[in-house]
């Protein structure tokens, strides 16, 4: 959907001042980012849409991949959603300055970064927005990069499971290369190898699975897991879960 076709009403004409607003920024980071979300929003590479229930989340906007082919060869479109409520009430400067970090993310998406671990991808839209505010010389806003340190707000924006079970595509490869030296047969090699070059794959698993390799670590481990082992642990934990579930139930 590009802009021209989005819903004619007071929520999606906000929103778009707002990305208009940006893109005429003297800021040289911000309006580029705006430019790139505009031409990928228009040529259907991202979405835009409105929350579809109360999110539990305290930002304005945020990315999320949406599946548009459901069932075991699910396929994503990565979105940028807003909450149609707190957009409509809050003043344009929190918005411009809660939107450029949120662009700073969908830049990043499908593979144009996303696929690395979670933190690296948001700690690049933080600085970003931090460098926007310092050069906007705006006062405060909720979950400020200048009052907040960045670990407090990657916890919020990612959430507990993304936070702790962090995992990204060299993580995966890591896995894949380990594997590869165990004692397996010539199929399961080949499948490997194919894997290893798959980083839209590792994505999409990591989308649809992250949250039940961290339910299971958390009831296996209990808080061990999450304040005992360090973030490259985990990591890799996930990753070898990830490959075993694209590989069959065998190698789980």
């Amino acid at each position: 959907m590009s802009f021209s076709e989005l819903p004619s009403n007071e929520e999606y004409g906000t929103f778009v001042s707002a990305v208009q607003r940006i893109q005429q920024s003297p800021i040289e980071i911000a309006s580029e980012l705006a430019h790139n979300f505009a031409i990928r929003v228009n040529e259907g590479e991202l979405g835009i849409a409105k929350y579809l229930d109360s999110p539990d989340n305290p930002f304005i906007t945020s990315v999320d991949l949406i599946p548009i082919i459901p069932g075991d060869q699910t396929q994503y479109l990565p979105f940028l959603i807003f909450d149609e409520e707190r957009l409509l009430s809050i003043n344009s400067h929190e918005l411009d300055a809660d939107l450029v970090r949120t662009m700073a993310i969908a830049d990043q998406l499908p593979l144009r970064g996303y696929q690395e671990r979670y933190k690296k991808v948001y700690k690049k839209a933080l600085n970003i927005q931090l460098e926007w505010l310092k050069r906007s010389n705006i006062s405060e806003i909720p979950n400020d990069p200048r009052a907040f340190g960045k670990d407090e707000l990657l916890k919020l924006l990612l959430g507990e499971v993304r936070y702790r079970s962090d995992v990204g595509f060299n993580d995966w490869v890591g896995a894949i290369e380990k594997l590869k030296k165990g004692n397996i047969d010539n199929e399961t090699f080949t499948m490997l190898e194919n894997l290893k070059n798959q980083p839209g794959h590792f994505v999409a698993v990591r989308k649809r699975f992250l949250q039940t390799i961290d339910e299971q670590a958390m009831l296996s481990l209990g808080r061990n897991y999450e304040i005992f082992w360090d973030e490259d642990r985990r990591a890799n934990t996930a990753a070898h879960a990830l490959v075993g579930l694209s590989l069959g139930p065998q190698f789980i």
